[in-house]
């Protein structure tokens, strides 16, 4: 099954709505264009003109792909899961036509050791009430249930013996782009999923360094898409929940409730 818009559309149109008209409130977009991010999510324009030359032909490739599906994975530690996730996670899915996305809250992130996070217990029920009537995502909690470090290398691995009929992508931040030649097996990595990350209007993330260590390969392997610029961040939601401040802008409003309940944050 291909992306289900309508229903994708019924279950996140208010949140797609709100992000939206702030994205066209601050303007243009990537092109300099003003763009009308409050349409609804079938309607939602990729602008293919600021792709670089030498993304566009892999990214024509992976739109054009026959025989397999396409399963995406989106990881991190989601501490708290916010509107920016699914906004960009459902730009990108327009983007390439994704038919499914796992949602793979990690464990103990390996660049993120030594640093207090959450009970994985809360993060995982925080991202089943924000994602659980959105057709197009699964929450998958193996890397919770593996324990330890959580390595994407692992993960991978045990995806593309799980789902041999689908194609594999998988969406990462740009500040985590421009650090995945760092990662553990970094250019088996690249071999095993296309990897994906969003490109916002003002920023893209820098790739020379990734150029130096895979060489061209990573221009078919790295795929950059155009979004819209969400501003939001876990870590500042962490500290608006710190101080008291209202949440439901940013973050579902059974997420916000969860917080204020359970006091997380404070």
């Amino acid at each position: 099954m291909t992306v289900n818009t309508n229903g994708m559309l019924n279950m996140t149109k208010e949140v797609l709505k709100q992000d939206g008209e702030r994205c066209a409130a601050r303007g243009a977009d990537a092109t300099g264009n003003t763009q009308d991010l409050s349409r609804p999510y079938g309607e939602i324009h990729v602008p293919e003109r600021v792709i670089a030359a030498r993304q566009r032909a892999a990214l024509e490739k992976a739109r054009q792909a026959k025989g397999k599906k396409r399963l995406a994975v989106m990881g991190g530690t989601f501490d708290p899961p916010h509107r920016g996730h699914l906004r960009v996670a459902l730009e990108i899915a327009e983007a390439l036509q994704f038919d499914r996305i796992l949602v793979l809250p990690d464990c103990i992130p390996p660049h993120k050791v030594g640093k207090a996070h959450s009970a994985a217990a809360d993060r995982v029920t925080m991202l089943h009430l924000m994602l659980d009537e959105v057709p197009l995502f699964q929450i998958d909690e193996r890397e919770i249930r593996r324990g330890g470090l959580s390595y994407t290398y692992t993960t991978l691995q045990e995806l593309r013996a799980e789902y041999p009929e689908y194609e594999l992508y998988f969406i990462i931040g740009g500040d985590s782009a421009e650090q995945l030649h760092t990662w553990y097996h970094a250019r088996e990595l690249l071999e095993q999923a296309v990897f994906v990350t969003a490109r916002r209007p003002g920023y893209a993330p820098n790739l020379d360094k990734l150029d130096d260590f895979f060489g061209p390969r990573v221009h078919e392997r790295l795929l950059l898409v155009d979004t819209c610029q969400v501003p939001i961040s876990s870590t500042a939601i962490r500290e608006r929940a710190r101080q008291g401040l209202p949440l439901g802008e940013f973050i579902d409003p059974r997420v916000a409730q969860y917080i204020e309940t359970h006091k997380l944050y404070r």
